[in-house]
């Protein structure tokens, strides 16, 4: 992959002429590949994950990616880690965006519907677009905030039939919009702090830090440390360590250096609808007119939002070179 650079790109200092697009189409491109990987990630998980338990599957899907990646790395020689500014940056990407979201998801998943979940975690654009504006000093333009406000309304439109609330869900529910504020967190600590940082150095010790993290969690929650008992659930995290973990997150975190925070984070819009159509297409679930009409209203919120889409280049954002990196 593009981001895994040769041994002598590696050593010059800087990346960003390996990681930057080459044309104008290498970011849009990135974001449909996002949304598709992480809308399919839904329908493998749902397929079958080997009878493991939630926490025991992340902590595996993301330590096994870091493994991988840290062996792809040595192989085309992109640097380690090293130096206290990366360190951490890997360390609060481990604690915010892998085990803390993850985490977060799986209790509040509890007692909240899937489709419910998915809307509260809509709400990951807007509030990234809001601590984005305090750290990175990215614009509030009306389109943005009205753009994505639409793309959530258009979410609960689809799952409208199928989502039900009651005060006893305050706590859960809280706790994934907590979860949607730590991948909000989690863009911007990157592009404030690893613009001149290639991602793999960094995504690597993160993913393998969330992972002890979600063990951990997995231990205290009684779980049980134990692989997947079928070719299927192998199949599953494979999938989602390689495709859904390790490229996406590299290409995630590449696509926040090319676009704003806000722009990079509408994956979050586009990929339940992504999930609901291959559930649709490959397992017959129910299509009604909510799922037309709402995924109308997202694609709509999502065009409303890049029609401000002029601050594409990173150093126009505060703060793109930070001292120490």
């Amino acid at each position: 992959m593009p981001w895994l650079s040769s041994k002598s790109q590696a050593e010059s200092g800087h990346l960003c002429s390996q990681v930057h697009p080459r044309s104008p189409f290498s970011a849009p491109a990135a974001f449909v590949s996002l949304c598709l990987v992480w809308g399919s990630t839904w329908l493998a998980i749902k397929v079958g994950y080997g009878g493991i338990d939630a926490l025991t599957g992340a902590a595996l899907r993301f330590g096994l990616a870091s493994v991988v990646l840290f062996l792809v790395m040595l192989v085309r020689g992109v640097p380690l880690p090293r130096g206290s500014s990366t360190w951490m940056l890997s360390v609060s990407l481990g604690l915010v965006n892998f085990a803390g979201l993850y985490g977060l998801v799986y209790w509040g998943e509890q007692e909240v519907d899937s489709g419910l979940a998915a809307v509260l975690f809509a709400a990951a654009p807007l509030l990234t677009l809001l601590v984005s504006s305090v750290v990175v000093g990215e614009n509030i333009t009306v389109p943005k905030a009205a753009g994505i406000l639409l793309g959530i309304a258009g979410l609960t439109v689809i799952y409208a039939g199928e989502t039900r609330l009651d005060m006893s869900q305050a706590l859960p529910i809280s706790l994934i919009v907590l979860a949607a504020s730590a991948s909000a967190v989690g863009l911007v600590l990157v592009r404030r702090w690893g613009s001149n940082i290639h991602p793999a150095t960094y995504t690597a010790p993160a993913m393998g830090i969330g992972a002890l993290l979600l063990a951990g969690a997995a231990q205290i929650a009684g779980e049980h440390l134990v692989p997947p008992r079928s070719w299927i659930g192998w199949a599953t995290l494979l999938y989602l360590a390689l495709f859904g973990s390790l490229a996406a997150f590299l290409v995630y975190f590449w696509l926040v250096r090319q676009w704003n925070p806000s722009h990079a984070s509408l994956v979050h819009l586009i990929s339940p609808v992504v999930a609901l159509g291959l559930g649709v297409a490959l397992l017959n679930e129910h299509a009604g007119w909510e799922m037309l009409f709402g995924t109308a209203m997202v694609l709509g919120g999502v065009g409303m939002t890049t029609l401000s889409f002029g601050g594409t280049n990173p150093s126009r954002v505060r703060g793109r070179r930070p001292r120490g990196i």
